[in-house]
């Protein structure tokens, strides 16, 4: 489970911020996830991983927990997805791990990022929109200033 090489990472607080450059997505992972993130380097396997993780966060972590850190980093394109079938349908892993631990689930949130020429105005300040194609925001009505 390796992470991708276009990424930009910074710790924000108890949160960290994962920037793709590639795809312009920005994801914001908790502590939870952020452990499962940072111990993914590509050669440690999903017992080194759940090692890891659980000396960071100071408690023991289930390999299924594991895996479903690693699922959800890996559907947002941050992480290898594990090569193997989760170790049990994901329902019945989340009623169990939410019994067992008082960890919080990993949650990775994203936004889709946009590059400078999409956020970009396209007329100046005080011409009048013709329509909205004229201002890249869309944020100008028919006959209106853009601002």
């Amino acid at each position: 489970m390796g992470r991708r090489r276009s990424l930009l990472v910074r710790e924000l607080g108890a949160e960290t911020l994962v920037y793709d450059l590639d795809t312009h997505r920005a994801s914001c992972l908790n502590r939870e996830a952020a452990a499962v993130f940072e111990a993914c380097n590509g050669s440690s396997s999903l017992s080194e991983i759940r090692r890891r993780v659980s000396l960071r966060l100071g408690e023991p972590v289930d390999e299924g927990w594991i895996e479903l850190a690693i699922d959800r980093l890996a559907q947002r394109g941050l992480v290898d997805a594990v090569s193997k079938p989760p170790s049990a349908p994901r329902r019945e892993l989340l009623r169990r791990l939410a019994a067992a631990t008082a960890l919080a689930l990993p949650s990775v949130t994203s936004v889709l990022a946009p590059t400078a020429a999409e956020a970009a105005t396209c007329l100046a300040p005080g011409r009048m929109c013709k329509s909205n194609a004229e201002c890249c925001s869309g944020a100008c009505k028919m006959d209106a200033k853009c601002s």
